[in-house]
């Protein structure tokens, strides 16, 4: 499949946005939420929220690497692509 490195891009930019507002945004009543939800998955209760936040952004850190090697930041170009 060819993936647009526009939308290749965006893509990989949310899971990092969220984790960042996770990190250093969210109130602690957003954060016992995530506990709670993470913990209603089977997840460790206090750990498990972390353990989510880590992979949000370690799990897309290979695919933006490989999108970075293919297309520099500054390409705008649309008909550009990345395979995926």
């Amino acid at each position: 499949m060819l993936l647009p490195a526009v939308a290749a891009r965006s893509t990989i930019d949310t899971p990092l946005q969220l984790e960042a507002f996770f990190r250093h945004h969210a109130s602690n009543t957003v954060h016992a939420e995530l506990r709670t939800f993470c913990a209603d998955l089977g997840w460790h209760p206090t750990c498990g929220a972390e353990t989510l936040l880590d992979q949000l952004g370690l799990h897309v850190l290979p695919l933006r690497r490989a999108l970075d090697t293919a297309t520099p930041a500054g390409t705008t170009s649309t008909a550009r692509g990345t395979a995926f």
